[in-house]
């Protein structure tokens, strides 16, 4: 009988365990504040140039360079505006850009700094990782800017960013853009906790969002960046299957800034996105279950990156209701969306903003003004620039031959030897009209020049002057996705996330950091087993082989402490569950929170 009762009582008590992690994880910390906002105000100060200095060891400088396509972390020193940061990691970081540098002289490679890899909560304000973007395919040096300016200016949540004059050992190294990286700093800030699951988009399966089952394996495009590393995957694949019937869509989905997302890359033509032939170039984060888009990686905005568009011959760099590269089935969040007549009003109406507000109005006059006057002086020193000083002055206004001399700017020759080839081929897609080519075709297009044309033909689609939707675009998507792979110089066979990081490994292979994409079920299951560990023991003290009760009635063979014994069994099992208790909520705050620099 008191065998039994400690049965309860333990069964009772894991049932108060489990209850009590469920809480806390629904409401134990969703309005914790972790990070500091400091960096915002003291760092990204958009009227100036932050000015960064990095110190490193030369031989590790040299040896970062020389294996620049491992993007290997290095130790070293930064000093941002003045203040000093030890011990902090580098390493080169990018895509088609590291590859471009890779295969060339030039060593203006983007880097990542990461604040706390070494010094556990160690951050610059708060911020915890920096991205420095050597504005690639950018002769203006602006496209990036003032895209994340009108995306903000829209309500989107933006990372911070400003210029940076970055010198390495004290020599002036480049002008970049300094881009805080999404992850937990940036969550705090744009949506007040950090307790969402978060994904970014590499190129790969799933990264289109089209459903492809339950099992977490079909979708290794798409890479869990959230703190704790674990997701619940079955949020992700219920959002999938609603795009895919277009049926409770808002249930799963923040639809609105999807709408601005979609309206923001359709009017900045901005085709190395999810819109374009590489289905990547954004993140998710999921809050109780909905997901919002995040943008990121803007630098190919207003026409750099023309690979996979219009090819009809009409002149139309776009059309806003096929705002895709190739067939818009492949790309459910437009297509689903824009299926439904009152999400496309939505989308209409933030596309006649983005006309009215920005392109047809003297707002990219101001800010492309602004800009030259805050940078000019830095780009005309730029020891490491791709492009050169007429370069960047004209393609503000009007479009720039971008041939295989110019790609890697000045001193690019064995760059140029491994580009030729790949350059004749692409001359021969050029598009009838020339100025809405981009990376991949003959010209770069001018800012002004292409604001002016997006407005004109976004208000002409907008009217029903000009057909708004690609009649050809079926019969152009397997020549889309042939010709895919020339848009962008040197890219590799394994897409690497733009903001750096490396895609998830293969399945069998041990991941470095953790199983990232696995449910957090361990750590539960682990707890189950051990209380029904617990349990059998007690079984087993209460029967032998026969089922027959070891203690009988009459009390024969029963040990005189037996008493003592249960009770000590008791005071240990709910000393053991109160433990398991702390550990479970130490252990998950340890997760979500990190001492911060003030």
């Amino acid at each position: 009988m008191k065998n039994k009762k400690i049965i309860i009582v333990t069964l009772s008590m894991i049932v108060l365990l489990f209850l009590m992690i469920a809480l806390y994880n629904k409401y134990g910390n969703s309005t914790i504040d972790v990070y500091s906002d400091n960096y915002i105000e003291k760092y990204f100060n958009r009227d100036e140039v932050m000015d960064i200095n990095i110190k490193i060891n030369e031989n590790d400088l040299n040896e970062m360079y020389e294996n620049a396509k491992s993007e290997e972390s290095k130790v070293a020193n930064i000093t941002v505006n003045g203040d000093e940061y030890s011990n902090i990691s580098i390493r080169p970081k990018g895509n088609s850009s590291l590859n471009a540098v890779v295969g060339s002289d030039s060593n203006r490679y983007s880097f990542k700094i990461n604040f706390d890899e070494y010094i556990s909560g160690q951050s610059l304000e708060g911020l915890t990782q920096l991205n420095l973007n050597n504005n690639y395919s950018d002769p203006t040096y602006m496209r990036e800017f003032i895209t994340y300016s009108i995306m903000e200016d829209m309500g989107m949540p933006t990372p911070k960013f400003a210029y940076a004059k970055v010198s390495i050992n004290g020599k002036y190294h480049g002008l970049y853009l300094a881009v805080e990286s999404i992850l937990e700093p940036y969550l705090e800030n744009n949506f007040g906790n950090i307790t969402g699951d978060l994904y970014k988009a590499l190129s790969g399966s799933g990264s289109t969002l089209e459903y492809k089952g339950d099992d977490e394996k079909n979708y290794n495009g798409l890479e869990v960046k959230s703190d704790r590393k674990s997701a619940d995957w079955s949020k992700l694949t219920k959002m999938m299957k609603a795009l895919e019937s277009g049926e409770d869509i808002e249930k799963y989905l923040d639809v609105d800034s999807a709408l601005k997302y979609i309206a923001l890359n359709t009017s900045l033509l901005n085709l190395d996105s999810y819109q374009g032939n590489f289905g990547h170039n954004y993140y998710l984060y999921e809050q109780d279950g909905v997901f919002t888009i995040l943008p990121w990686d803007m630098n190919m905005s207003f026409g750099g990156f023309m690979q996979g568009a219009s090819k009809d011959g009409n002149g139309q760099p776009i059309y806003i209701d096929t705002p895709t590269t190739g067939n818009i089935s492949q790309r459910p969040l437009v297509a689903k969306l824009l299926e439904n007549e009152e999400y496309k009003k939505i989308y209409h109406g933030y596309l006649k903003e983005i006309v009215e507000n920005y392109l047809s109005s003297d707002y990219m006059e101001k800010i492309t003004s602004k800009l030259h006057s805050l940078i000019a002086s830095y780009v005309k020193e730029d020891p490491t620039a791709f492009y050169t000083y007429e370069q960047f002055e004209a393609n503000i206004k009007s479009s720039i031959e971008d041939t295989s001399e110019n790609k890697m700017g000045k001193n690019r020759e064995q760059s140029n030897l491994n580009n030729k080839n790949q350059d004749n081929e692409n001359i021969n897609n050029q598009e009838n009209n020339k100025d809405m080519e981009g990376k991949g075709g003959k010209n770069i297009p001018g800012l002004l020049a292409i604001s002016k044309t997006m407005s004109e033909t976004i208000t002409k689609q907008l009217s029903g002057e000009l057909s708004s939707v690609n009649s050809n675009q079926s019969s152009n998507d397997n020549q889309n996705k042939e010709e895919s792979m020339g848009g962008m110089p040197n890219l590799p066979e394994s897409m690497v996330d733009n903001q750096g990081e490396r895609p998830s490994p293969p399945d069998g292979m041990e991941n470095p950091q953790g199983n990232m994409n696995k449910p957090p079920n361990k750590m539960i299951n682990n707890q189950g087993d051990m209380n029904q560990n617990s349990s059998m023991e007690n079984s087993k003290e209460a029967f032998n082989k026969d089922g027959n009760k070891l203690n009988d009635i009459k009390g024969q063979h029963k040990n005189p402490n037996e008493k003592n014994i249960s009770l000590q069994k008791n005071k240990l099992s709910i000393i053991y569950i109160s433990c398991m208790i702390i550990v479970v909520i130490v252990s998950s705050r340890y997760k979500r929170r990190r001492v911060i620099k003030k």
